[in-house]
């Protein structure tokens, strides 16, 4: 396949990494030929084209009006560039450890800095500990989505990281985390630890992730009730994304 923007070809490749390639109608950033970190359609490039990415979208569906978000792991910036388009009153802010993903900006289309979003060069572990960043009320949302070629960083997924996630939340905020499925059962252990176990997690049906919601609230016991009138409210701008979700959600209800 061959290359676009910075890469003219395989042979520029460096391990390690990233990369964008250009095919069927897509662009997809890369770390290795292995897997796809991020992927956006040239003909509609704020939608969401990778599926765990639309399930952590879902979150809405459980604080379906956030006033400010933190997102962890910029890549090809789907779930900013879905946010920033979809969700205006939202006040975005974005932690990218690395520069050279930092770099792909403009191929990706992700919209420059403005009063409503800002994107630090930034280990997502310490903007979760930042003074300067976290808002005086807390964040509503926490999306975790950071990986290297080696998988998630220790560091994005410790105990002491869903600790300091739990402090700087507001008090009625969702973490939401994205996960390999292979290493997800320890990690969502943790993560269930920390939060006294008010957390919920899907698998995805394609890409082998699983995302876990977790909500910092004492008292958290969403219902189909409370999902239901959440969906009706959302339905007539994000159906296409949170139509197919919505069912999953409630079934992982209904088990939790």
């Amino acid at each position: 396949m061959p290359a676009s923007g910075q890469q003219s070809g395989c042979d520029a490749v460096t391990p390690g990494a990233p990369f964008v390639l250009s095919c069927d109608q897509r662009l997809t950033l890369h770390f290795d030929f292995g897997a796809i970190q991020s992927a956006m359609r040239h003909d509609a490039p704020d939608d969401l084209d990778l599926d765990y990415t639309r399930l952590m979208m879902g979150f809405l569906l459980l604080h379906p009006a956030p006033q400010r978000a933190l997102i962890i792991g910029l890549g090809g910036g789907s779930l900013l560039k879905y946010c920033h388009r979809h969700l205006p009153d939202l006040d975005l802010t974005v932690a990218e450890i690395n520069p050279r993903v930092l770099e792909l900006r403009d191929e990706f289309r992700i919209p420059p800095d403005s009063a409503r979003l800002r994107i630090h060069c930034i280990d997502g572990a310490e903007a979760v500990r930042s003074a300067e960043l976290i808002p005086d009320s807390g964040w509503d949302v926490i999306l975790v989505d950071g990986f290297t070629q080696e998988g998630q960083p220790e560091a994005l997924c410790s105990s002491r990281f869903y600790a300091d996630c739990h402090a700087s939340l507001a008090p009625q905020g969702l973490l939401v985390a994205n996960f390999q499925a292979d290493d997800s059962a320890v990690l969502e252990s943790r993560l269930a630890a920390v939060f006294d176990h008010r957390s919920l997690s899907i698998t995805t049906e394609a890409g082998g992730n699983r995302i876990a919601f977790a909500c910092k609230q004492p008292d958290w016991q969403p219902d189909a009730t409370s999902l239901l009138g959440c969906w009706r409210r959302l339905a007539p701008v994000h159906h296409p994304v949170l139509g197919p979700v919505r069912s999953r959600i409630g079934r992982a209800l209904r088990r939790s």
